[in-house]
C-alpha cells in the first residue's frame, strides 16, 4: 500500500504560518461578543408589535404604518414575508414581480391585494398580529428586516454568542459574518492544533449559525480548519439546537457542544486514513469520477467545472494534478469552497466532511448504481 506523505516545502511552511497568524489576529471570542453588542446598539434594533392591516405602501414604494409619519425601507426577505400574507394562492413569483416593479406600480399592486385580504371589506383576515423587526441603516433610515408572527420568539445574535462564550473552551478566536438572513460565527482554537499525516496542522473549530429573521434554526457544526487549504472541513454531525428563548440557551448549547467535540478526534483519524485510500484506481475514466461526485453531492455544472479545474481532470488520470487519493478529493472540495458564494461554499465544506466519514462506500454505491 502506498503511504501518502508530502514534506512541507519552505513555501508551504510560510503559507501555513501566514494563515495561523491570520487566525490569531482575529478577535478573541470575548472581543467578538463586545464588538457584536456595540454593533447591534449602533444599528438600533427595534421590534414593533402591530397588526398587518395597519401597513401600506406609499407612492415611493416605502412601507408605512397607518397614523405614523415614519417611512420604512425593507429587505427582500421582509418583502417576501409581507407578500406571503397578501398573495392569492394560485399566484407564483409575486414577490419577485413586485421587487422588479417601479415603486409606484409596486405600491399600487401591494395596496390592492393588502386591502383585498386585510381591508375593512375583506371576507377573512388571517395572521393579522405580527412583529416587525427593524434596524437603522447607515443612511439613518429605518429598515424592516422581517415581518414575523407574534408567536415566533427570535433568538438574537448577541445574547446567543454571549451564552456560547460561557460554554466553549477558552482561547477561541471568532470570525463573524452577519446578514439580514442569517449570521455565522466561526470559532477557531489555535491552541487545539493537530498534525495531519502530510505535515500541516489543522485547528479544531466550531460554526454557530443563527437567523434573527426566521430563515433557519440555530445550528452548531463541528469542523476542522485546514491551515494549508485555508478552509474548513465540516464534520457531518449538524445539530439544530432547538432554543425557544435565550433563557434555555446555555443548557442546550452545553449539550450540543459536548457532543460535537466528541466527534473531532475520530474524524481526524478518518481524515488521516483518507490519504492512503487511492479511490482513483477504482474508476475507469475521469468522466466516471466527475459524474459520481456530481450525483452524490448534487453539484451544478459551474461548480463541477471549477472542481475539475482544481483537480486538473483531463481525459486520463495520468494527466491529473490529483494524486488519486480520497484526501485529494476532500482537499479539492474544501479549496473550491473558498471561491463559491457563502451558501454554496458551505455545502462543499459539508461534502468534504461527508467524503471523509463515509469513504469509498459512498463513491462505490453511486458508481455501481
Amino acid at each position: 500500500m502506498k503511504t501518502h506523505f508530502v514534506a512541507l516545502t519552505p513555501e508551504r511552511e510560510v503559507s501555513i504560518k501566514t494563515v495561523i497568524e491570520g487566525v490569531n489576529a482575529l478577535p478573541t471570542l470575548e472581543e467578538g461578543v463586545t464588538q457584536l453588542c456595540n454593533q447591534t446598539k449602533e444599528e438600533r434594533h427595534v421590534d414593533l408589535p402591530l397588526e398587518f392591516s395597519e401597513l401600506f405602501m406609499d407612492d415611493d414604494g416605502g412601507i408605512k404604518i397607518a397614523g405614523d409619519d415614519l417611512t420604512f425601507q425593507y429587505t427582500r426577505h421582509a418583502l417576501n414575508q409581507a407578500v406571503i400574507r397578501i398573495k392569492p394562492e394560485s399566484v407564483v413569483g409575486m414577490a419577485g414581480y413586485l421587487a422588479a416593479c417601479p415603486p409606484d406600480l409596486r405600491s399600487t399592486n401591494f395596496n390592492f391585494w393588502h386591502q383585498f385580504y386585510y381591508g375593512p371589506d375583506a371576507e377573512r383576515v388571517t395572521q393579522n398580529k405580527v412583529i416587525m423587526r427593524t434596524r437603522f441603516g447607515e443612511d439613518g433610515f429605518p429598515i424592516i428586516r422581517a415581518i414575523m408572527s407574534q408567536s415566533y420568539v427570535p433568538v438574537d445574535d448577541a445574547p446567543l454568542l454571549e451564552q456560547f462564550m460561557t460554554v466553549v473552551a477558552p482561547g477561541g478566536h471568532v470570525r463573524t459574518a452577519r446578514g439580514d438572513l442569517r449570521s455565522r460565527f466561526d470559532v477557531f482554537w489555535p491552541t487545539m492544533k493537530q498534525q495531519l499525516t502530510r505535515g500541516e496542522p489543522v485547528m479544531v473549530s466550531m460554526r454557530l449559525t443563527n437567523s434573527e429573521t426566521g430563515v433557519s434554526s440555530i445550528r452548531l457544526e463541528p469542523a476542522v480548519y485546514n491551515t494549508q487549504l485555508n478552509s474548513s472541513i465540516i464534520i457531518p454531525a449538524t445539530a439544530d439546537v432547538a432554543i425557544r428563548h435565550i433563557g434555555e440557551a446555555h443548557r442546550r448549547l452545553v449539550n450540543a457542544f459536548e457532543k460535537a467535540m466528541d466527534l473531532v478526534n475520530p474524524f481526524m483519524e478518518m481524515l488521516n486514513e483518507s490519504y492512503n485510500d487511492y479511490v482513483g484506481e477504482r474508476f475507469d475514466t475521469t468522466e466516471q469520477l466527475s459524474d459520481c461526485l456530481k450525483r452524490i453531492f448534487k453539484l451544478n455544472e459551474t461548480t463541477m467545472l471549477v472542481l475539475e479545474s482544481e483537480l486538473q481532470l483531463g481525459e486520463a488520470f495520468t494527466s491529473c494534478a490529483w494524486d488519486g487519493s480520497r484526501a485529494g478529493l476532500v482537499d479539492a472540495l474544501a479549496k473550491v469552497a473558498n471561491r463559491m458564494p457563502i451558501e454554496e461554499g458551505e455545502e462543499l465544506q459539508r461534502a468534504a466532511g461527508v467524503l471523509v466519514m463515509k469513504g469509498w462506500k459512498l463513491l462505490e454505491r453511486v458508481k455501481n448504481g
